[in-house]
């Protein structure tokens, strides 16, 4: 660092407080979370409308233009990895996520193999490797983007990784190899790092099926 070199904002200016997004899991039901965040980013933008920081002309604001980190489990880091790595708008989330429900949760696994398995997940976790995977080569980009932390699309910096619970929590692996998106409980989160030097202001919405 050179002499002279300052770290921090300048003297006097307050610093805007972290806005933080978690999203839960739920299988199909994760629809709901892009819906209620859906209406949410058309009032933020009504708002920034009224108080004539944008156009009235402009366009639902995206996520990534709100949140400063992002996190989810499950089907809820499928939609962070969708929003952070990939770009997406909410609709265009919305309509991916309708998509990939059919093929991940169109059909559970059998009641018995949840029971007595190593495995209790409703879903297959191979199913939404295969989902995930389809979805980043329809994009053109490679299925290891989720590792990925140099280039980015918007201002978000992400980690990938998931957490492997064995025989029901008995052990934890943190797995990061090529299966990333999938796991014994067809779960996965997905946690974006920022530096936060002034206080964090979260707003929590907990939704219960």
């Amino acid at each position: 660092m050179s002499a002279g070199a300052s770290v921090g904002p300048p003297m006097g200016k307050r610093l805007r407080p972290v806005a933080m997004l978690c999203l839960d899991g739920g299988g199909v039901r994760g629809l709901s979370s892009l819906l209620i965040l859906q209406l949410l980013l058309v009032l933020v933008t009504e708002e920034l409308i009224d108080a004539g920081v944008i156009p009235r002309d402009h366009a639902t604001i995206k996520p990534q233009d709100v949140f400063d980190v992002a996190t989810g489990t499950s089907t809820g880091g499928l939609i962070v990895l969708m929003m952070v790595k990939l770009d997406m708008s909410i609709e265009e989330c919305i309509q991916q996520y309708k998509e990939l429900s059919r093929h991940v949760f169109s059909q559970s696994r059998p009641l018995l193999k949840r029971v007595f398995g190593s495995d209790w997940s409703k879903y297959s976790g191979k199913r939404l490797q295969e989902a995930v995977e389809k979805l980043l080569k329809s994009r053109d980009q490679p299925i290891t983007l989720m590792m990925r932390s140099g280039r980015r699309q918007n201002s978000m910096r992400g980690y990938f990784g998931t957490i492997l619970a064995i025989r029901r929590i008995q052990e934890l692996t943190i797995r990061k190899d090529g299966s990333l998106s999938r796991s014994a409980t067809a779960s996965f989160r997905f946690l974006l790092h920022a530096r936060m030097s002034g206080p964090i202001s979260t707003t929590h919405v907990e939704l219960r099926y």
